[in-house]
């Protein structure tokens, strides 16, 4: 049964990703002349006309200002994964549409669900980790900017790692986010 909880995690993470890559292609000439850009970089440097470290601040400073001009897409992400993750839970009480597809959903021991739904989505989505990138891209520079996305994005993936482990091998099967907003998912038929 614990597996349901995996499966239906991966069923919300496609459909999310899904979503983000429709996202992606509203403005497909961004796209090409990011392709370009990274093209003419990695040749330039395959080519030996450019060291290492020119390399990187040039793929840096690509990514940061790609961030910049895309920066839309960063805040439709944000509004995806609170659609799926926080609102259609709070609103068919408990189930996503990976859980509502397996059978199972999230049952609050109290009162506020919507917060433990935006917790929820911090752990498991990054929504706190899209938040502060798509804010941080306009107060940092590129190297300061690229810094904290790397370390954001690791503590991101710890989370996720920490919290599937957590499901998987801990005996109650409850992750961080459970044990943080007093939570446990079950059967719509009965507790896993």
């Amino acid at each position: 049964m614990k597996f349901k909880r995996i499966f239906a995690y991966l069923l919300d993470l496609g459909i999310i990703t899904f979503f983000m890559m429709l996202l992606s292609f509203i403005h497909p000439e961004k796209n090409r002349l990011l392709k370009n850009d990274f093209d003419f970089i990695n040749n330039i440097f395959t080519n030996n006309v450019i060291t290492h470290i020119e390399y990187l601040d040039n793929i840096k400073e690509i990514m940061y200002q790609y961030t910049k001009q895309n920066i839309y897409t960063i805040f439709l992400g944000i509004f995806v994964i609170f659609l799926f993750i926080i609102l259609i839970p709070t609103i068919t009480k408990g189930k996503t549409i990976g859980k509502q597809i397996l059978g199972i959903k999230i049952r609050k021991k109290e009162d506020s669900p919507f917060l433990s739904y935006v917790i929820r989505a911090t752990i498991n989505f990054g929504f706190v980790f899209l938040l502060i990138n798509g804010m941080s891209v306009f107060v940092l520079k590129s190297k300061e900017y690229i810094i904290l996305l790397l370390i954001t994005l690791f503590l991101q993936l710890l989370l996720v790692i920490i919290n599937g482990f957590m499901v998987l091998y801990s005996k109650s099967k409850r992750g961080i986010y459970d044990r943080l907003c007093h939570t446990t998912v079950e059967n719509m038929r009965g507790e896993i």
